[in-house]
């Protein structure tokens, strides 16, 4: 009797469809179940594309062949101009190349021209459009005076599907490049998401982003453009005839493609914005009214406008905010010109009270508590802050966050070589937090010197029946942080003093000490101190990062077997620990209680150090990890943060 299986394989419409929804990894394991139609899936492999230097012409060649089916492409200028050569032979043949034909599901297929029209206002809906209305011959004219926004409407053509595009390091120095290049991406009507990275010796970033806004397309959900100003001198002027003929071509294509003008209709489809200019302020007066097209806007990479003055900036911040009522998510992730984050603190201060839903700052240098002032507006909203690489931030607004945000879901912090900020733990546990709602926590924490390392933990309990002084602060953190029963991922390190960060030539930083009992069970009829019973809670617990070296334990707050099988029982779903050890040997075996909490938790990986044996020990370091018996070692480049 014939099974489903062997019936499903013989339904090639049925196969296409499912190879259409699965994921590239997938989609590698569906083919070694249907040798028969091996060929069709080889095909989708190709929908998410990223173009690197790794990529031959042969390559690039076969890419074409499917280039049809890539629904995302990322690629630099260089890159996508190679793809361009090894492909461009075809440029003057009355069709265009074709892969195999191969059924699709038409529910994917390009919008109609009528509904993309309806929202905004595009002369072509297509790539082919416009090269049908330029001619092929002048397209390739334009190709061959290295007019790279003319390639690249070639490449585009070629994936009539692509709703991704990242396009990077591309270079537009002439007014009718980046006329070209909006109006070519205005005829991309599939497009969902676009991410700009362009630099540019002549032109100013005012008049690239206007040239965009105006011609995006009518579909787009997010967008982001980062903008960098050249120095130093051009390319020396081509030959003078040369130049006759560039300069003719080029009034050809801008009589046909028409000038810029501004769109009619708001882009209501567009709720993800994102704009950096790197090294210098952009004129507000240009840029804020094109907020006025984005009423839809929900997150927002907070753009440095207005910088000049504190008034002017709340200003700026305001306009925005009105135009874009729907604004929920604030991030600044490119600090070039603002490093005190002034331009996302007007933000908290100019949107309605209790709106703002997440907050994510990279290499924050935070004033004096101003961002615990900004974020005490929104203490009832906010379910999210991250700080990443932080170089400092003020006690004051951490211990204002954590006391006031009632919903906050996720709190990641995190600390880079140049940090020079210290949580002092005993500052977060003089009452309880706001929140028992935590899915993610990462805290980089300024122990005591009896709270990193206890000189007698057990006989501390055979003196006195209370608990220490130095061990009140630490217990009271771990009852805090055992009533977060929604944790998912826990991540705490002991924050370094930057003085001491490399002395004795150590890479490691966190990873060199322990959080002292949290790990450890503890039991006073046998003096010995530990709180990991005090984490029973955490039944949802998938991933623990940060301080947690076998080494460094003090004696009294070890990990032995009966933490491992606490673990077992009390943490089903974890996935992910980290347990350090400096050893210098080729011996990476962890010990037998390690090793047992592995084999009966199906997936688990164990994160350990090592330094290579043939370099000066402290020079080097190295991420072990451990899973189902296999090693995999990683250099650590971090110097202070989590590389896994």
């Amino acid at each position: 009797m014939e099974t489903a299986q062997d019936r499903f394989k013989d339904m090639p419409e049925l196969i296409v469809m499912v190879a259409s929804h699965l994921d590239h990894k997938d989609i590698t394991s569906f083919r070694l179940t249907c040798h028969k139609y091996h060929d069709i899936c080889q095909h989708f492999q190709y929908r998410d594309v990223r173009l690197t230097d790794r990529w031959t012409k042969e390559g690039l060649q076969t890419l074409a062949n499917s280039a049809r089916l890539i629904r995302s492409l990322a690629s630099s200028e260089s890159i996508c101009t190679l793809y361009y050569s090894s492909i461009s032979h075809a440029l003057g043949e009355s069709t265009r190349p074709v892969g195999a034909a191969v059924p699709l599901d038409e529910s994917i297929s390009s919008p109609s021209t009528c509904s993309a029209t309806n929202l905004s206002s595009p002369r072509w809906t297509s790539p082919t459009q416009l090269i049908a209305t330029l001619s092929r011959e002048t397209l390739r004219d334009l190709c061959d005076m290295h007019c790279f926004p003319a390639k690249f409407l070639y490449v585009a053509s070629l994936s009539p599907r692509l709703t991704v595009l990242n396009l990077e390091a591309v270079r537009v120095d002439a007014t009718f490049e980046l006329y070209f290049l909006a109006r070519a991406l205005s005829s991309m009507s599939t497009l969902r998401s676009l991410s700009l990275k362009l630099y540019s010796k002549n032109l100013v970033a005012e008049e690239t982003l206007k040239a965009l806004v105006h011609n995006l397309p009518a579909l787009l959900e997010s967008f982001s453009l980062l903008f960098e100003t050249l120095q130093g001198q051009g390319l020396p002027p081509s030959d003078e005839e040369d130049n006759d003929d560039e300069a003719r071509l080029v009034d050809t294509v801008s009589a046909l493609i028409g000038p810029i003008t501004e769109r009619k209709e708001p882009l209501r489809r567009l709720t993800d914005w994102g704009l950096v200019i790197t090294f210098g302020d952009i004129e507000a007066d240009v840029v804020v009214p094109l907020f006025e097209f984005l009423p839809e806007l929900v997150s927002i990479d907070v753009p440095s406008i207005g910088l000049q003055a504190p008034v002017h900036t709340f200003d700026v911040a305001t306009r925005i905010s009105k135009a874009c009522p729907k604004l929920r998510h604030l991030r600044k992730l490119h600090t070039y010109t603002d490093k005190e984050g002034t331009m996302a603190l007007a933000f908290l201060h100019s949107m309605p009270v209790n709106t703002v839903e997440s907050l994510h700052i990279a290499r924050l240098s935070e004033d004096v508590r101003t961002f615990g002032d900004g974020l005490d507006f929104h203490k009832e909203s906010i379910k999210s802050i991250v700080f990443d690489g932080c170089r400092w931030i003020d006690a004051d607004s951490l211990v204002s966050i954590f006391f006031q945000s009632s919903n906050l879901e996720v709190f990641r912090i995190s600390m880079s070589l140049y940090s020079r900020f210290e949580i002092p733990l005993e500052r977060l546990v003089t009452q309880q937090w706001a929140s028992t709602k935590f899915r993610e926590l990462e805290l980089c924490l300024r122990l005591t010197d009896n709270e990193q390392n206890p000189e007698h933990p057990a006989d501390a309990l055979t003196i006195a029946e209370s608990i220490p002084d130095w061990a009140i602060g630490l217990e009271r953190f771990y009852r805090q942080v055992g009533a977060l029963a929604q944790l998912r991922i826990l991540d705490l390190k002991v924050a370094v003093d930057n003085n001491r960060r490399f002395s004795g030539g150590s890479y490691l930083t966190y990873k060199d000490r322990a959080f002292p009992g949290l790990l450890t069970l503890g039991d006073r009829s046998r003096g010995r101190l530990g709180w990991l019973q005090l984490l029973d809670g955490l039944r949802n617990l998938e991933e623990l990062h940060g301080s947690f070296n076998l080494d460094a334990m003090v004696p009294g707050f070890g990990f032995d077997q009966d933490e491992a099988d606490w673990i077992v029982s009390h943490w089903p779903r974890l996935k992910f620990i980290e347990l350090y050890t400096h050893s210098e040997k080729d011996n990476i075996v962890p010990p037998p209680s390690v090793q047992s909490m592995m084999q009966r938790l199906p997936g688990l990986k164990v994160a350990r150090t090592a330094c290579n044996r043939f370099l000066k020990p402290g020079t080097l370091k190295w991420i072990v990890l451990l899973h189902n018996h296999k090693v995999t070692i990683q250099q650590d480049t971090t110097g202070g943060g989590t590389s896994i």
